[in-house]
């Protein structure tokens, strides 16, 4: 049995029932992420996002990265097809500079060399909302929140007993099985999902360049969640997730990179449980959490007729445990106290053997591990509806490890004569060196920790009695002390220094409830403050048209269209790398549902409606125009 699936054994044998406060469901008028407990939209001066249930059943997307592609402020680059690693960069900051949360799990990888967090098979099994929040956010979260975080929020169990079984097929051999199931019983809350999807897909090296052999991809998710009050002031949260997913790889982008046996395995496990008492009710509340995360990656490529002299096995293993107590007291009906600590040890191990043209090469990190405490604070306040700020201060401590502080102050301002409310933030981040940065054959010990300064400005002005909303934000950060890969040492080194700046506009319109447009773009500068070139992978100017149209209760059609402008990527089939643009392009989907009756409704949806060559990683391919469809059908009073 491999090691994970062990682990998720007993991972379930040890959840106890239970609802925290920061996982529980709530509606789009409330943000949690912000404030790390539930507040209302209007009160929080973040820039935040959020995807709701409706909106993710109406994209038909699979995974949590296909629906951030939209998203203002998010770069979603894959490398290639489905399985090839899929990273996220907001507001220009690098992709490790997202700390992603899963029912307030950590999920970036201890064990990748910079803490960054894969999104490829990260379904959207049992997620119920998607919170992208952006700018620093280490003041409440601590390291690897410079450019935001990705809050993910499952579904708390609802109803008398009741079960879904969708299936899907289409385009690229593609198939995909779904099994929901929700109650919500007088003890016990349930809301449980498993997915298994497989797909051909296509080369993921380029096949403009010669490449022809298509690389297959199989997600196997499984996500459960336990909720329970047993007392009037207690409430309980248990939750799990567990993906096994198996990637056929290339051994790069660009000519002669077809490899027929490479292959990929990774398997996540992400667990908590948690605890909330009001102590004192409506005036103080509690909540001890325990989380515990294993992450392992298997690369393994034998020689082939291709590439008789070349292989490759790697396995990177991580274990993440983190234990959290916050406490929220309501000063008065305009003042709430934030106050928590965290202890957190991520342990990981890594061997890496091979052989190339160049001959053979080891690397091997044995054992090593990092604790950390965090203690920090908040203050929220408003004056009626009319302005408030939120001003907060961390510390974060590390063993063998310089300590880290970081602050933030969120003001807001409402103008009740035009319904305009003004926001801005201003706040540090930092991000400590990774396990393998700091212990790895090419690691250093003595690194310090990344930094960042960054601001924000912006409004949201309701127009037409709220039919109509438009938003503008203007962006800026500062990064200092990065850490990059030195060619002269062989070693990492804090050598770089980054800025960007930008904005982010949107303008909604919504006449009725049948009818909704939605248009944003985003303009990032980025700039690597070291060579004073733009920073690869960031498109200057992304924007998105989202329009959904429902002419009867049982019937609902959506089209997408994104744009990605241009931007620089290395291209490696040179020594040393050299620059080069890759292209802009649009990208369209249309999505359509339709209830044949209480129980049964079907789907369809053509991705890549245009069938658009492009590549978001240089020398990688992308899959061309794609049909899908497929049926749902619900099963009531299963309990």
């Amino acid at each position: 049995m491999p090691r994970i699936a062990r682990s998720v054994l007993i991972t379930i044998t040890l959840l106890t029932p239970v609802n925290s406060g920061h996982a529980e469901s709530q509606p789009l008028t409330v943000v949690v992420a912000a404030n790390r407990v539930p507040t209302d939209r209007d009160k929080v001066a973040s820039s935040i996002t959020v995807i709701g249930e409706e909106e993710i059943l109406r994209s038909q997307k699979s995974t949590v990265a296909e629906l951030l592609r939209s998203v203002p402020g998010v770069d979603v680059v894959q490398s290639g097809a489905p399985g090839g690693n899929a990273a996220v960069f907001l507001r220009g900051a690098n992709s490790e500079h997202t700390l992603v949360l899963i029912d307030g799990v950590e999920a970036n990888n201890p064990l990748t060399p910079t803490r960054s967090f894969n999104f490829t098979s990260l379904t959207i099994d049992n997620v119920e909302r998607i919170e992208v929040l952006r700018g620093p956010q280490s003041t409440l979260y601590g390291s690897d929140a410079l450019g935001g975080v990705i809050n993910i929020i499952t579904k708390r169990g609802r109803g008398a007993g009741a079960a879904s079984l969708s299936v899907e097929g289409g385009s690229y051999e593609a198939f995909r099985e779904q099994l929901q199931a929700s109650a919500d019983l007088e003890s016990i809350a349930v809301s449980l999902s498993a997915s298994r999807e497989d797909v051909d897909g296509v080369s993921s090296a380029a096949e403009r360049l010669g490449n022809s052999e298509d690389d297959a991809f199989a997600n196997t998710s499984f996500a459960l969640r336990l909720d329970s009050a047993p007392t009037e002031h207690l409430s309980l949260l248990g939750t799990i997730r567990y993906t096994k997913s198996d990637s056929d790889l290339d051994n790069g982008g660009g000519f002669g990179q077809d490899d027929p046996n490479r292959n990929l395995t990774n398997e996540q496990l992400f667990s908590r449980v948690a605890a909330k008492w009001e102590a004192i009710p409506e005036r103080t509340e509690f909540e001890l959490g325990f989380s515990y995360a294993h992450q392992d990656t298997d690369d393994e490529n034998d020689p082939d007729d291709a590439h008789p002299v070349d292989s490759l096995y790697s396995d990177f293993r991580a274990i993440t445990t983190k234990v959290d107590l916050t406490s929220t007291i309501t000063l008065t009906e305009s003042a709430r106290l934030l106050l928590g600590t965290e202890a957190e040890k991520e342990r990981g191990a890594s061997a890496t053997v091979g052989t190339s043209s160049f001959g053979s090469f080891e690397d091997m990190l044995t054992g090593q591990d990092l604790q950390s405490y965090g203690y920090f604070a908040q203050l929220d306040t408003h004056h009626t509806d009319v302005l408030g700020i939120a001003v907060g201060l961390r510390v974060d401590d590390y063993e063998s490890f310089n300590s880290e502080t970081t602050w933030r102050a969120a003001p807001w301002f409402m103008i009740p004569t035009s319904g305009t409310r003004i926001f801005g933030t201003i706040g540090s981040g930092f991000k400590a060196p990774s396990l393998y940065q700091r212990y790895s054959s090419y690691g250093r010990p003595d690194l310090r920790a990344e930094e960042s300064l960054g601001w924000d400005i912006g409004f949201e002005q309701p127009i037409l009695h709220e039919q109509l909303s438009a938003g503008f934000t203007y962006f800026k950060n500062d990064f200092d002390d990065l850490i990059s890969f030195d060619p002269g040492t062989f070693l990492f080194e804090n050598i770089a220094e980054a800025s960007s700046a930008g904005f982010e506009t949107f303008i909604q319109f919504a006449p009725s409830e049948q009818l909704s447009l939605r248009i944003s773009h985003t303009y990032t500068d980025s700039e690597d403050e070291t060579t004073n070139a733009a920073l690869l992978r960031r498109a200057r100017n992304k924007a998105a048209v989202e329009l959904s149209y429902t002419p009867h209760s049982s019937f609902s059609v959506a089209t997408i269209a994104r744009y990605v402008g241009t931007r620089w990527d290395n291209d490696f089939s040179a020594f040393p790398a050299t620059r080069e643009q890759l292209g802009s392009y649009v990208v369209v989907d249309i999505m359509a549902q339709y209830q044949l009756s209480k129980a049964v409704s079907v789907f369809a949806r053509i991705e890549n409606l245009f069938d658009k060559e492009y590549e978001e990683v240089l020398g990688f391919g992308e899959q061309g125009i794609g049909a899908y469809g497929g049926v749902t059908v619900r099963f009531g009073d299963i309990l």
